[in-house]
């Protein structure tokens, strides 16, 4: 094989090559590109997604105490009521009827007027 045909024959491979590469890079560059803004598209709803469970879990913690701190209250009431009712009582008792029952008598009634006073701050936004 001359010389002329050896290097005829490197160029036509040398076409083939390129022309293979450039191929590739157009079936291959559209699929990055694709590939690259659906993932950015994921990344930023993503994102976006944790910073709204963020300010949601921050509200909730805000508000989570006050209902604990309601639910407390309820059944604090709901107990003094039920102490005043088995006394006969509108009123806590003066005169002590059983020290531990006046003892914790009075420990529930206080804690639910603290509680309601506590709420009350809360719900008027004090």
């Amino acid at each position: 094989m001359s010389s002329k045909h050896q290097i005829e024959a490197k160029d036509a491979t040398i076409e083939t090559k390129e022309a293979e590469i450039a191929r590739l890079k157009g079936e291959i560059a559209p699929a990055i590109v694709d590939a690259y803004a659906k993932m950015r598209a994921h990344a930023e709803q993503m994102t976006s997604d944790i910073a709204t469970m963020k300010k949601q879990e921050a509200e909730r913690s805000k508000v989570l105490p006050y209902l604990v701190s309601l639910i407390e209250r309820q059944t604090f009431n709901t107990v003094a009521d039920k102490m005043m009712s088995l006394t006969g009582r509108t009123t806590p008792p003066t005169m002590p009827l059983d020290l531990a029952f006046l003892q914790t008598f009075k420990y529930v009634t206080d804690e639910a007027e603290r509680r309601n006073v506590e709420y009350e701050k809360w719900a008027s936004g004090k």
